[in-house]
């Protein structure tokens, strides 16, 4: 049977999921382990929070005091707003009240807002799954420094396994001949044996340089592929993230058309 073959590796359907902090800090507790299945939310790690949580408490404080000005300039304006005889009191002091009590309007605002702001920082500081999915890699523990940013090796690695993907590498030479719609099958690299249906998901749309090698000495590697994925549906499948393996999609139909 006339074949595409192309090198695949297994994958999660969400891909490999890097996940980083956005605020940098101490580790203070890790919530998962490899392995771990986790929902969308569900806290990975926490950075020491207690600087934010002491300055936390001085806002709720300063917020109580801006409440008990603001009221007790409310009330002063009332009084005077009160009088009857408008020639007991100039309109210039009735003024500065009123300004007085939006500045202190004004200023329990601010205290809320600030106050918002270190509860969004506490947040931050626990950082949680932005997906359902496995834990595939933990690379932090209790103690060690968590660096903002991109990191060459990810503090956690994240993943939906259910089903996995296969991403095959079709060579550009091979495009004409490739049909979405044709059956494709992966094997275990060593073990032929070890076989089964793939589905097709999607293909990349931009062509990228060769990286993943097959080891043939033959092979060229000054060459552009087309990245197609594929679902395994056969939970019975034994292969591991990362895994190579052998996939062989059907050009049979394709090359008949072809030479019509």
């Amino acid at each position: 049977m006339a074949a595409v073959a192309g090198l695949g590796v297994v994958e999660p359907n969400s891909e490999l999921i890097d996940i980083g902090t956005n605020l940098s800090g101490v580790v203070t507790a890790v919530h998962v382990r490899v392995g771990k299945k986790v929902r969308k939310g569900d806290a990975l790690f926490t950075l020491d929070d207690r600087d934010a949580r002491a300055r936390l408490g001085l806002e709720v404080a300063r917020l109580e005091s801006a409440r008990v000005t603001e009221a007790d300039m409310a009330r002063q304006y009332a009084l005077y707003d009160a009088v009857a005889d408008r020639r007991a009191i100039s309109q210039d002091e009735l003024d500065r009240r009123r300004f007085a009590v939006e500045s202190a309007t004004k200023a329990v605002r601010e205290a809320e807002a600030r106050i918002q702001v270190l509860r969004t920082e506490l947040e931050r500081l626990t950082v949680c799954a932005p997906i359902d999915g496995t834990v595939l890699r933990v690379n932090v523990r209790d103690g060690e420094y968590a660096s903002a940013g991109m990191l060459r090796d990810p503090l956690m690695v994240l993943g939906n396994v259910e089903p996995l993907h296969v991403r095959v590498e079709v060579d550009e030479t091979d495009i004409a001949r490739y049909d979405p719609a044709a059956p494709a099958v992966a094997s275990v690299r060593g073990n032929a044996r070890a076989r089964t249906p793939l589905q097709f998901v999607r293909a990349e749309p931009l062509l990228r340089p060769k990286r993943t090698l097959t080891g043939d000495g033959n092979e060229r590697v000054d060459t552009r592929v087309l990245q197609v994925i594929y679902a395994i549906r056969d939970g019975a499948f034994q292969a591991a993230l990362g895994q190579e393996v052998d996939v062989f999609i059907d050009a049979e139909a394709r090359g008949e058309g072809g030479t019509s």
